[in-house]
């Protein structure tokens, strides 16, 4: 889930054309995180911290649990 979250999120940044500085103020975080973030620092990230990111961004997130 949090690779998904986080890859969601990198996409999203680099299609909306978003520098790191931008994506920071964005983002509400500092611009080492974005950093952090968009080298795919997994371990960085709880998935509620990367599912307020994808909010931020204008992204809808959803859950499907399958049996």
């Amino acid at each position: 889930m949090r690779s998904e979250l986080m890859m969601a999120v990198n996409k999203k940044i680099e299609t909306d054309g978003y520098n790191q500085t931008e994506a920071a103020a964005c983002l509400e975080i500092s611009q080492p995180r974005v950093s952090a973030l968009s080298r795919g620092r997994i371990d960085s990230f709880r998935p509620d911290t990367l599912v307020n990111f994808a909010h931020r961004l204008g992204l809808r997130v959803s859950i499907k649990i399958a049996a």
